[in-house]
Order: structure tokens, then C-alpha cells, then sequence
């Protein structure tokens, strides 16, 4: 597990509710209350797929939700993608094989080609490396942003 006090510095400022509307609100954002507690209480970073319905709750960018920014404008994809079309391409555009990649980002091949096939989407960190090696947002890595 990964935490971050500037994330929960965040999400504390995005989320401000009581025990008893605490239920109601999770079940809004669509993320189980525990991690939402987790988040607010010791600033663990949920499951990306989580993430990605805070900010789509709150219309705003991941790197703006864990703290990486203080710009929260957020302009959301015309043609949404997702995370295995979108490595895809870039791998495809990189030049480099898959494997190489791997290696590169000191990622298990095995995970690499599960995120291609979609089948996973993948952790923060990962993310983070993938997003810093293609110089690309996190967003866009997602595809919610063009």
C-alpha cells in the first residue's frame, strides 16, 4: 500500500462528510467506504481503478487528486479511451518491444501483458513510471484526457 499526506490532504479537502452521510457518499462516488476512510484517516492510496472514480466524481485530473498539482481544471477526453489501448499505442509509437519496456521500468513481463490484453489496469507507481517515461499525464495514460 501507498500513501501520501498530500493525498489525504486532498481528499480531505474534496470530501467532508459525517459518520452518518459517510455510507450515502461512498456509495455516490462508487468506492467502498473503507478505502475512502483509509484515504481520509492515514492517506492510502486506493486501487487505481478507485482513484478513477474520485476524480470522475469530483471532475477533476489524478494528478490533481493525489496532490501533484494545485491546477484543478480538467478537461475530460472527447473519445475516451482506456489504460491497455492507450499503452498500446504508445509502446507501439516508442518503438521499443514489450519486453524491453519491462525491463526498463523494472515491471514483471507478465504484468505488462496483462495490462495490454486488459485484463488489469495498472498500481500508482506503475503509473507514475510508465506516465514519466512516454511524457505523458497519468490522465492520458487512462484515457480520460486527450
Amino acid at each position: 500500500m501507498t500513501n501520501s499526506v498530500e493525498f489525504q490532504n486532498r481528499i480531505n479537502e474534496l470530501i467532508v462528510f459525517d459518520e452518518k452521510e459517510k455510507v450515502k457518499t461512498c456509495k455516490q462516488i462508487g468506492v467502498d467506504a473503507r478505502a475512502i476512510s483509509l484515504a481520509k484517516d492515514f492517506g492510502i492510496i486506493p486501487a487505481t481503478q478507485s482513484l478513477i472514480k474520485i476524480a470522475d466524481y469530483f471532475n477533476i485530473s489524478i494528478e490533481f487528486l493525489l496532490g501533484y498539482t494545485e491546477d484543478d481544471s480538467f478537461t475530460p477526453a472527447q473519445k475516451p479511451s482506456n489504460f491497455a489501448d492507450r499503452l498500446r499505442t504508445l509502446i507501439e509509437k516508442d518503438g521499443n518491444t514489450p519486453y524491453k519496456l519491462a525491463l526498463k521500468w523494472h515491471v514483471d513481463k507478465s504484468y505488462l501483458t496483462r495490462w495490454l490484453q486488459g485484463k488489469f489496469v495498472a498500481n500508482i507507481s506503475s503509473l507514475e513510471i510508465i506516465a514519466d517515461y512516454f511524457e505523458v499525464s497519468i490522465d492520458y495514460l487512462l484515457g480520460r484526457t486527450d
